[in-house]
């Protein structure tokens, strides 16, 4: 149940940002940094539902690129964008440039979409129900986020 509070926390947090930036007194460091303790709180309990079972082999590689693609757009938008940019600082007054290269030139919302393919891999790798309904969930947040940002 806590891995679905952290889920969900993040987006809860994102949305509402979106709406008053006073809910994080203005400061997008209190934003940044209270999604990176989430980001490592979700890490470590992903980890914990996953250790426990035995991952499939049968088509690993597939299953692992679907993962490292998205971690490549993932982690694209960071280096384009930087934390200021991935964490809405256009809502705190910071000009954010508007970017239109690789992986903006892809998709609409590759951060999320990246998200969404790791949890895919995931699901994949560990197809045991309760990882494959907690990968649904989360992946299912990262649209509602991706539709309330659009």
């Amino acid at each position: 149940m806590l891995l679905y509070f952290t889920a969900l926390f993040s987006h809860v947090l994102y949305a509402l940002v979106w709406v008053d930036t006073a809910f994080v007194n203005n400061d997008i460091r209190q934003l940044i940094c209270l999604a990176t303790i989430a980001k490592i709180i979700q890490f470590v309990l992903l980890s914990g539902l996953i250790i426990n079972y035995t991952p499939s082999m049968f088509l690993l590689g597939p299953k692992l690129s679907i993962g490292i693609c998205g971690q490549i757009l993932n982690t694209s938008v960071y280096y384009k964008l930087g934390n200021v940019g991935v964490y809405y600082g256009n809502l705190f007054g910071y000009k954010i440039p508007h970017c239109t290269t690789f992986p903006f030139d892809m998709i609409n919302h590759p951060q999320y979409t990246g998200c969404i393919m790791s949890l895919i891999s995931i699901a994949l790798i560990y197809p045991y129900i309760d990882v494959i309904i907690f990968c649904s969930f989360w992946s299912s947040l990262y649209v509602i986020t991706s539709v309330i940002e659009s």
